[in-house]
């Protein structure tokens, strides 16, 4: 369904950052939620070139009315050097026009990568003086993934990007390299939440990406390795139509409708992930998926899913903020069900139990990972869902 067009779909009132797998029963519908909101343009987990100086750059800024100065970067624990974060970004202020210090968060810096260095931190320097961690570099991990990044980096390499129209229509931008570039650690990040949860990868065999749009994210599965079983579908025929021109053979797509049923029997799937697709989708809609999504996924497979948790809601339909509060639950509708235009919010107890039958694997508030902000996000600041058909 082309929902990969999140960076516009932040919010303007946050509180301090805490996140965690929920692996329990219990049922909350409200965690801590970040405030700051940011995107790494680069270097990607594939590109980081250990032992040279590399380019670093990106956007950032606090929702809670604090200014960031600079970033401040730490070998370890060793102090490296302090950059400026107040370059003009004006696609960023395009999307957040009514937050001031969007207009200037942008930075971009070089700085070379030890080998023998264990991770560089990054950290934010407000203007009132106090800092807070931003991301961690993780070098063993790079070190760890070498010879498969580069594996996947050369498969990918050969394979077609489109143009930026198309582009456009899953990311909300136009710039076919940045879309090339986000294939791999996507694929990568996915991994990680299968990972934190007790779920081997490499032992699932058949994947769905449910609202594929033209192929991204299963260019990286196939990258990682190519005798899956890779299916795509999407309600954007033109997105189909490319990527069944260019995209290997082996990735297998379907122009499908806005409801089901899908053409694929029984149990097909070990692995379905939807990302963005739920938060454009009415809650009949939704529903009616969750059936299917039953019938096709093999017994004990999973899903990986993201949602406008709460808050979106502020940017999107701050008169509902009560409604929200009280049901866990709201829609923007719009004629447009499936598009950007169209959006829904769920709060964590509500999603849970939407997915009735399933069981809750992890929950990743803003996508953190035990509290920390992963490098490449999977959709912006959507909560991440990992569930597990019973």
């Amino acid at each position: 369904m082309a929902m990969y067009r999140t960076i516009r779909k932040f919010i303007s009132k946050l509180s301090p950052a805490k996140s965690k797998a929920d692996t329990s029963a219990e049922s909350r519908d409200e965690f801590p939620q970040d405030s700051i909101m940011y995107s790494l343009d680069h270097p990607p987990y594939h590109l980081i070139q250990l032992g040279e100086v590399n380019s670093f750059s990106g956007w950032a800024f606090h929702h809670g009315g604090k200014t960031i100065n600079t970033l401040r970067v730490y070998a370890d624990t060793a102090f490296v050097d302090e950059f400026p974060a107040d370059r003009r970004r004006d696609d960023v202020a395009g999307y957040f026009g009514h937050i001031p210090d969007a207009r200037r968060c942008g930075f971009d810096f070089r700085l070379y990568i030890d080998p023998a260095v264990s991770n560089y931190e990054i950290q934010f320097v407000f203007g009132d003086g106090s800092t807070e961690g931003f991301i961690t570099y993780d070098l063993r991990e790079i070190r760890a993934l070498q010879h498969t990044l580069n594996k996947m980096k050369s498969t990918v390499d050969k394979i077609p990007v489109p143009d930026g129209d198309l582009v456009y229509a899953t990311l909300g931008h136009r710039d076919s390299e940045v879309y090339k570039n986000s294939i791999i650690p996507c694929v990568v990040n996915i991994m990680k939440y299968l990972r934190y949860c007790g779920v081997d990868p490499y032992r699932i065999r058949s994947i769905l990406d449910f609202g594929c749009g033209s192929g991204r994210t299963l260019i990286g599965w196939y990258s990682d390795n190519p005798d899956r079983n890779l299916c795509g579908c999407d309600i954007n025929g033109e997105l189909i139509s490319w990527g069944r021109k260019n995209l290997p053979a082996r990735i297998e797509l379907q122009h499908t409708p806005l409801l089901p049923p899908l053409p694929y029997p029984e149990d097909s799937f070990d692995f379905i992930h939807l990302i963005s697709v739920f938060t454009h989708l009415s809650l009949q809609s939704q529903k009616r998926w969750i059936s299917e999504f039953k019938r096709i996924l093999k017994p004990g497979g999973h899903l990986l899913m993201t949602l406008h948790g709460g808050i979106y809601v502020n940017i999107f339909c701050p008169e509902k903020i009560a409604e929200f509060t009280e049901d866990g639950y709201v829609e923007r509708a719009s004629p447009g069900e499936g598009s950007n235009d169209y959006a829904a919010f769920h709060a964590y107890g509500f999603a849970k139990d939407l997915f009735n039958g399933f069981a809750m694997s992890g929950y990743f508030p803003n996508g953190r990972i035990d509290d920390k902000r992963i490098l490449f996000p999977l959709a912006g600041a959507q909560d991440v869902y990992l569930l597990q058909l019973k």
